[in-house]
Order: C-alpha cells, then sequence, then structure tokens
C-alpha cells in the first residue's frame, strides 16, 4: 500500500514540477534545450523517488510558453527487471506495472495564482491512449498485507500544503485507457478493461478536501468502459461485461450493459474438470443498474454499500450433471445469511428489484442419462435488507412467477441475521395448473408420464436450519392419471410404458384425488434431516416432496425415505 501511495505523490509531483517548469521557463529561459532538459528532470525523479526499481522514458516534450501548457509523448513507465531480481523476496511488490501512454498534456497554468498565493489552477490534465499492464509477482512466497485489496484514498493535501496551499483543476479527461491483469502466468490475461474513458470535474485538493463529499477529489466523476473481462472461481467462470457507465456526483448511477456470468467451459468439459457433482451456473443480465454505490468506501474498505440494484430481464440457468460422483463436501455454513455474515466486509444494500427475469435447473440423471428441467419465467421479485452490519437485521425475500411457463407461484423467504443454527423460514403457493407440465422433469428425472392431473393447490410453509426442516405440506388435486416408464434406447423418446406398474400405480397406489375435508384442509406435517452435502434448494425440495408423496399415496417410498418423518 505504501507503493501505492507512493506512485501517486510521483505523478503529482510530476505535475507539480511540469507546472513550475512553465513558470520558470516563462520568466527566465530562451533556448533550445528546455524540453530535453525538462524529459531528462522528470526521468530522474521516477528513478531516484521508486529507488530505481523503476524508470520513465519520454519520446518527445512540446512547451508551449506563452499559454502556459506543456505536452509530453509517448511515454514508458516501466520496471527495471535486473533491479527487481536482486530484491530480496520480502521486498518484492506483490505486483508490478507497465505503462505506455501516447500523450500526457497540461493547458492553461493560472501563472498568478502559483506565484501569489501557492496554489495551482489548471484548466485541463488530459491523458490518451494508455496501456497499463499491471503483474502479478512470481514470488509464492510474497502475501499480501491485509490491507493490499483496497486502495486508500489518501488526503494528498497534508504532503503538498509546506509548498502549496491548494490545487484546482478544471478538467482531468482520459481518453482510450487500456487495463490488463496477469496472474503470474504472464501469457494468461486475469482483468481486461478495453476503451475506458473518464473525466474528472472540479478537482480540488486543499484544506477542506477532508470536509467534502467528492470522489478522488473532484465534484464529478464520469467513467466509460467499452468491454470488461475478469476470470472468478479458480478461472472456472468469467465475469463479462459489454458497457458499463459510472456517474459519480450528488447520486451516483452505475450502468451495466450485457452482464455475464460465463463458464469456462462446455457442460461436458465443466463436469470433467471437477469430477463432482456441482452446480454450473450461466448468469446473464442485459441491464444492471446500482443507484449510490458509494466507491469511496468501496477502495477504502471494500464495502459494498448502495441504495439499490435493479436487475432486469435476467436469465439464470443452472446445470447439474449426476452422473458424476457425488461431492462429499459439507455445505453447512452455507446458507444465503450465513454467506452474507462471512462475506469479511461490509454489506449494506436495501433493496435488490428482479423484473421480468426467468430462471431453469437442469439435471442429468445418473440411471436414465437423460437431463430433466425445471422452470420459472416472468420472475419478478424483491431482496430487502442485504445488510451484515446491523444485528437485528432481517433479509426478506418476495417472488411471483410462473411455474413452467403456466403455473402463478408466489414465495417468501425470511433470513434472520446470523442465528446461531442457520434458522430461515421459506413459505410459497403454487395456484391451480394441469400437472403434465411437469412432464419435462418426470419423464427424465422420475420416469413418470403425467398424462393428467388436475393441480388444484400446492402450499407449503417451512422452517429450516442447518441439520433438519420443518414443514406443513398441503397439496390439493384431482383427475391423476400416470405411465410408468422405463428406459429403451430403441425408442424414439428413450423410454416405454412399464404396463403392470402403471396398471397397480393408477389402481392401487395413488389416491385419485386429494380434496380438502375442512376449511385447514389435509396438511402434512413433514420433518426431514438434511444430507449436510447438498443444498437448501434441495432441503426444501426434498421436505416438499416428501408432503406430496404421502398426499398422493406413495408415502413410504423414496431412496431417502429414512431421512423423512411424515404424519
Amino acid at each position: 500500500m505504501k507503493k501505492r501511495k507512493r506512485y501517486l505523490y510521483i505523478f503529482a509531483g510530476i505535475a507539480i514540477i511540469l507546472i513550475s517548469a512553465i513558470i520558470i521557463i516563462k520568466r527566465n529561459f530562451r533556448f533550445s534545450h528546455v524540453e530535453e532538459k525538462l524529459s531528462q528532470r522528470l526521468e530522474k525523479i521516477v528513478q531516484d523517488a521508486t529507488g530505481g526499481l523503476y524508470t520513465l522514458s519520454i519520446g518527445k516534450t512540446n512547451v508551449d510558453i506563452e499559454n502556459l501548457s506543456v505536452q509530453l509523448q509517448n511515454l514508458h513507465f516501466t520496471i527495471d527487471s535486473a533491479i527487481l531480481k536482486g530484491l530480496p523476496t520480502t521486498k518484492k511488490p506483490v505486483n508490478t506495472f507497465d505503462i505506455t501512454l501516447k500523450e500526457l498534456s497540461i493547458k492553461n497554468v493560472d501563472a498568478l495564482k502559483l506565484i501569489t498565493e501557492k496554489s495551482i489552477h489548471l484548466d485541463k490534465i488530459f491523458l490518451n491512449e494508455a496501456i497499463i499492464k499491471m503483474y502479478r509477482t512470481d514470488s509464492s512466497a510474497i502475501k499480501e498485507k491485509d490491507d493490499s485489496a483496497t486502495i486508500k484514498i489518501s488526503l494528498l493535501y497534508d504532503k503538498i500544503k509546506k509548498d502549496i496551499h491548494s490545487i484546482q483543476i478544471d478538467t482531468l479527461a482520459t481518453q482510450n485507457i487500456s487495463f490488463t491483469y496477469y496472474g503470474t502466468n504472464k501469457k494468461y490475461k486475469q482483468t481486461d478493461v478495453n476503451r475506458m474513458n473518464a473525466f474528472l470535474f472540479d478537482i480540488r485538493i486543499d484544506s477542506g478536501s477532508k470536509n467534502r463529499n467528492r470522489f478522488l477529489y473532484a465534484n464529478e466523476v464520469n467513467v466509460y468502459v467499452d468491454s470488461f473481462s475478469m476470470p472468478v472461481s479458480k478461472n472456472m467462470y468469467k465475469i463479462l461485461a459489454e458497457k458499463l457507465f459510472i456517474q459519480i456526483r450528488e447520486n451516483t448511477i452505475t450502468t451495466v450493459k450485457n452482464f455475464h456470468l460465463q463458464p469456462a467451459y462446455s457442460q461436458q468439459e465443466f463436469s470433467k474438470r471437477l469430477n463432482v457433482q456441482t452446480d454450473r451456473f450461466n448468469i446473464k443480465v442485459p441491464s444492471l443498474i446500482v443507484d449510490n454505490f458509494d466507491y469511496t468506501e468501496f477502495l477504502n474498505n471494500r464495502a459494498m454499500i448502495a441504495a439499490q440494484v435493479i436487475l432486469n430481464n435476467a436469465d439464470i440457468d443452472v446445470y447439474n450433471d449426476r452422473t458424476l460422483p457425488h461431492n462429499t463436501k459439507s455445505k453447512v455454513g452455507s446458507y444465503p445469511h450465513q454467506l452474507l455474515n462471512k462475506a469479511g466486509f461490509p454489506i449494506n444494500v436495501p433493496l435488490i428489484k428482479v423484473r421480468s427475469s426467468k430462471v431453469a435447473y437442469r439435471e442429468k440423471n445418473a440411471d436414465t442419462k437423460k437431463t430433466g428441467v425445471i422452470s420459472f419465467s416472468e420472475v419478478n421479485g424483491e431482496i430487502k435488507n442485504i445488510r451484515n452490519e446491523f444485528e437485528k437485521a432481517i433479509m426478506n425475500v418476495d417472488i411471483d412467477a410462473k411455474f413452467m411457463n403456466s403455473a402463478p407461484v408466489k414465495v417468501h423467504f425470511v433470513f434472520p441475521n446470523n442465528p446461531q443454527n442457520g434458522e430461515f423460514f421459506v413459505s410459497g403457493k403454487f395456484f391451480p395448473f394441469d400437472g403434465k407440465i411437469l412432464n419435462p422433469a418426470t419423464v427424465p428425472l422420475g420416469e413418470v408420464n403425467i398424462k393428467s392431473a388436475n393441480i388444484k393447490l400446492l402450499s407449503f410453509d417451512i422452517t429450516v436450519n442447518d441439520t433438519r426442516s420443518n414443514g406443513k405440506i398441503l397439496f390439493l388435486y384431482d383427475g391423476i392419471d400416470v405411465e410408468m416408464l422405463k428406459k429403451d434406447t430403441s425408442s424414439k423418446t428413450g423410454f416405454k410404458k412399464r404396463p403392470l406398474l402403471t396398471f397397480l400405480a393408477n389402481n392401487f397406489l395413488l389416491k385419485k384425488q386429494n380434496k380438502p375435508v375442512s376449511a385447514r384442509g389435509n396438511t402434512i406435517s413433514v420433518r426431514y434431516e438434511r444430507d449436510v452435502t447438498k443444498s437448501m434448494f434441495n432441503l426444501i425440495w426434498k421436505t416438499i416432496f416428501y408432503g406430496i408423496k404421502e398426499q398422493i399415496g406413495a408415502g413410504g417410498m423414496g431412496k431417502d425415505k429414512e431421512r423423512a418423518k411424515v404424519k
């Protein structure tokens, strides 16, 4: 972090020396080697300030004495590899930089203010076509300090106040900036930001800087990024964005176009690389808007603070290959509110809105080798109180959707903050639908074809903790008729009917209907002991599933029936 602050001081020093040089040149010098001497002086400043670790080369320097402006062209800020190699491991920087800049210009210095008031007033600083490369140092023995993940906004005024009372820059503009971060493999790009333009307006660095509500000392900041790419989760995914716009002033707006959490590999290759059952996510959000994100807190403390987040037309696809070995790693402690409290940095987002989105879960069955799917469309909802700073904050999730593009669904989650046993609550209702819409899931995953079923209502109210669930399930239906199937590779569908089992199921096993016998209906109580290697959604589904099975007449069946107690 001290090195990052040092670089900030170096660049500020360069700007001050450039300005001072212009004034001195204006008053005292009139010879042709001024520009060459200025370049040499700036190059020496960088070398001395970094202890020789970095060098600066300047292709050309132009000084406009009459207009008090200076232009530097073809700058290259790079590390001296010999010096770096000779440093002890403990003193090597975690990251190194290589920066090329086509143009840096400073225009219209207010000379009178600098001379009479020790104040710097610039009309414009312009940086054009910079390529910034950041490399992680190879040595595995280097460990980052705790604050290395953050960029402290050091108060520059404390460092310059003896010589300069204030600095004012009307506009600082950057154009066509590219940033690339490389891991220890210098051929592989870790993060890629292309064609970034930034504009900082009304920059003021003075004794009042501490008290102003500004970002990077500017009254307004606008940032445009043409494309963004960053690998995550051990390079199994990439975060991509086509367009990013950030406007920071009294109200901050961040807009991301075509956000994509993209798997790095195809379904088959993804599964092979992990070699255990794992959910593979593919998330696309055409429009993501963040209101009043606090970028200063993010840079200082890694805090995620915003007024609200809006996701429009999100498309979430989840795939799991059950033909692979079971993942035996425990998932205790991985419920949403538990992960929130274990984040390690402040999070405070009062509201997330989801609009016109869809979710699909697809699973490849270990026995049939077929893939079943359940889906939710027209998903609209709100997530409130995503906070880990307040003891009594309760996260609430309300969702409305269409199940299998047909059945209206309402679901409500309540996540208390930091309960000792991970407790949370979920309730919901599936309103009337034709049971045949379940066949894309029941045929490949359960080898059951629903020929008819009029579902009147499915409601549930479940309390969940780290080890078990307790729920009340109500499933009302009539007119049920099913076909029991088995795998048949010679069939076009991959299945054929099992006549005897079908006859037994329809005539002896399954109840043809389940109608309410009272205002309360035929509610079933289910207690299910959690398989800790599986997710919270598996626990919720198993609780609902055993309640449904009990009400249709198949209560004593199931591979994991010993986990369920039904009454």
